[in-house]
């Protein structure tokens, strides 16, 4: 029988409340820039890899 503390199920479901807002948050921000056109500086190395760049 598994027996779970309030703390513990506390904790996971605050966990999961911010990933939700966190999800619901970049979601909201993609819909604001639908349809903008935008780039992202990234590096190119000799080999043909490609690096972030800034970030």
């Amino acid at each position: 029988m598994n027996v779970c503390h309030s703390q513990d199920l506390l904790q996971e479901f605050m966990a999961r409340i911010q990933r939700a807002r966190y999800e619901t948050f970049v979601i909201n921000l993609a819909s604001a820039y639908e349809g903008s056109r935008f780039s992202l500086p990234v590096l190119l190395d000799f080999r043909g890899r490609i690096y972030r760049s800034g970030v």
